[in-house]
């Protein structure tokens, strides 16, 4: 019979992958339960039957409610029986802890007597207490719904926020880059005396390119459009050179108007 009622956090996934096959094997017979709350050893105060149950009923019956989720612990406990049984812990000589399980699977018990490479050791069963020392410490194994504590490493944070700052940087001049272009496109359109859109050209077209400066100072060429570039400012790249504007070249006329303004 076990001799312990114990109640621990445990999601149904923590369940089915930490717990579930190793409380089969003590004997424990599974319950229809929750999805999550608290697993039981005792599920409706009956011995050897376990699932997960409402977090209110932690420690009704009597059980001892264990916390957050720590599979090693829970196990260890719950395989506590009046007799040895599978999974139950026993202190050596050594104060080293051993676990029954199968033969070939490390530890073993036979006849009562602990073996390890035909050494016989005490067959001391350890305490709650002792299970609880032991284990308290061990790293509990987080999955699903549950939250835990992180440290969090500040070497590098300058630098992140140095990054993020010049991202921040660049996506603001582009914006303001896309914006002046709009304004020229608009001008370019009032000099012409058109309410149509001029378009953008693609790579391979003829295009008419033209400085910052203005048009009357640098002039403006046709060339063909090769794309843009990164280089600020001069995001247009044609046959002859790099230039800050450009817009397709649709007809002859459209370039004299273009010098007039």
């Amino acid at each position: 019979m076990f001799t312990q009622k114990i109640s621990m956090d445990c999601t149904k996934d923590q369940y089915e992958k930490y717990l579930k096959d190793e409380m089969v094997k003590m004997g424990y017979k599974e319950a229809k339960s929750c999805t999550t709350g608290v697993i039981i050893n005792n599920f409706n105060c009956d011995n050897g039957s376990c699932g997960l149950s409402f977090s209110d009923r932690k420690d009704y019956g009597g059980r001892t409610y264990l916390g957050s989720f720590n599979a090693p612990l829970f196990l260890a406990l719950a395989a506590m029986t009046d007799d040895f049984g599978y999974g139950e812990w026993s202190v050596l000589k050594s104060g080293v802890f051993v676990r029954r399980q199968e033969i070939g699977e490390g530890y073993c018990y036979e006849n009562g007597e602990i073996v390890e490479d035909g050494a016989i050791f005490r067959d001391d069963k350890a305490s709650v207490e002792e299970i609880k020392a032991h284990f308290a410490q061990a790293i509990p194994i987080h999955k699903g719904d549950i939250t835990f504590d992180v440290k969090l490493d500040t070497a590098g944070i300058s630098e992140i926020l140095d990054n993020f700052n010049k991202g921040l940087e660049m996506i603001m001049k582009r914006e303001m880059l896309t914006a002046y272009l709009e304004k020229v496109d608009k001008d370019i359109r009032e000099i012409l005396g058109t309410d149509e859109k001029h378009k953008e050209p693609i790579v391979g077209e003829m295009a008419i390119f033209w400085d910052e400066v203005g048009i009357k100072e640098s002039g403006a060429i046709i060339a063909i459009y090769a794309g843009r570039v990164v280089s600020d400012p001069y995001p247009f790249k044609a046959s002859r050179g790099l230039w800050a504007n450009a817009i397709l070249y649709e007809s002859p006329d459209q370039y004299k108007a273009f010098l007039k303004s």
